[in-house]
């Protein structure tokens, strides 16, 4: 995976001036046509709506196979949920907190939620009677298509600085500005691993 995601960059196929970008950015080059694909989120079709062009049908799809020695089938998507609601355990009103959630996430509020950001939610049922727009339309079909081929890492929930300042800058990062090689890159991960795992400051989590 890391030798294919180097080829595109050494083939040039990623945008010249992409390690410059914020997200912002890079999606706003999208919109203007300067790239075919983006890796994102759902949540691309609400943020770039003052700069998407009305006949731009933006869709979303699964990651590109490699070869049959694929560990996962084609059409396995990363699917995870983005605004988590937390009522504490020891919280004033704990009771209250979970009526106010049991409002904010019924069908009413849920479908207002759906139009207004472009994104799903978490209830059931939830798109029923709705038109959703072609890249949110897109993004269900795809999550219904995976079945249970639906993965959720949780390093970026858990350990974001290892996520996001070591792994994603110092090493992918690299790469993909052509900086570094895919072995060097994967040394690197494992480097920034260990030293997280040998970090007692660091809290741990173990899936249950």
């Amino acid at each position: 995976a890391f030798e294919a995601y180097h080829e595109l960059q050494a083939k040039g196929y990623v945008l010249k001036g992409t390690p410059g970008l914020d997200h912002i950015q890079s999606q706003v080059a999208w919109n203007e046509g300067k790239a075919l694909f983006i890796p994102n989120g759902s949540w691309v079709e609400n943020e770039t709506k003052k700069t998407t062009p009305k006949n731009f049908d933006m869709g979303v799809g699964a990651p590109s196979s490699l070869d049959s020695g694929d560990k996962l089938p084609y059409g396995t998507i990363w699917a995870s949920g983005g605004e988590p609601f937390i009522v504490p355990k020891n919280a004033k009103n704990p009771r209250g907190g979970m009526e106010l959630l049991r409002i904010m996430l019924g069908t009413k509020s849920t479908q207002n939620f759906i139009q207004q950001v472009s994104s799903l939610s978490s209830l059931n049922g939830g798109t029923e009677g709705l038109r959703l727009p072609p890249g949110l339309a897109s993004a269900q079909e795809l999550w219904k298509k995976a079945g249970d081929n639906v993965v959720n890492p949780r390093l970026q929930d858990w350990y974001v600085t290892l996520q996001k300042e070591k792994i994603g800058v110092a090493a992918l990062g690299e790469m993909m500005a052509g900086r570094m090689s895919p072995k060097e890159c994967m040394a690197k991960c494992q480097k920034f691993a260990d030293e997280t795992a040998k970090d007692s400051a660091v809290k741990k989590y173990r899936h249950k």
